[in-house]
């Protein structure tokens, strides 16, 4: 199930026309993207002009095999229909660790509407494989949001899956 979070930490779910370009060493990665960053219409299999009007950076850097920490920052032309004549900067910062059948991440994420609100986002999740088919994860999330629910939405789920 994807988290609740995730319109803070993508750029777009759809774009027609990316361009990107990238530096890596073993320990860290410079990438950086034009983009069209409208969402596209209801019409999603007609095929769309692309417009490089949106851009954004991340950097990476991985000290060992088990952890990769990351931040990004973008600016998106006018991303939802709902709100014509806005723009967007987002900025993310993560934190991941995966050892011996144990996976973490921790994540945030600004949303800052120009003009408009700043929307904040906090991901925390855990999954850790009890055998190679049984696993418990938990998520808890906090989401400060005013398109589908008027005030802050706090979600955290806890299960196991075989």
């Amino acid at each position: 199930m994807s988290p609740i979070t995730h319109h803070w930490f993508d750029s777009t779910h759809i774009t027609y026309g990316v361009v990107t370009a990238g530096y890596a060493t073993p320990a860290f990665q410079l990438e950086a993207s034009a983009f069209k960053g409208r969402e596209p219409d209801e019409h999603r299999w007609g095929i769309e002009t692309p417009r490089l009007d949106s851009w954004s950076v991340r950097g990476t850097w991985t000290p060992s095999p088990f952890w990769a920490v990351q931040v990004s920052h973008g600016r998106l032309k006018e991303p939802e229909a709902q709100h014509p004549g806005e723009d967007e900067n987002r900025s993310t910062a993560s934190v991941q660790y995966a050892r011996g059948g144990l996976a973490t991440t921790f994540a945030y994420s600004l949303k800052d509407r120009v003009p408009g609100e700043k929307l904040s986002a906090f991901l925390a999740e855990a999954n850790y494989e009890l055998t190679p088919r049984h696993a418990v994860f938990g998520r808890l999330e906090n989401v400060a949001n005013d398109e589908l629910f008027p005030t802050t939405t706090i979600r955290c789920m806890i299960g196991s899956f075989a």
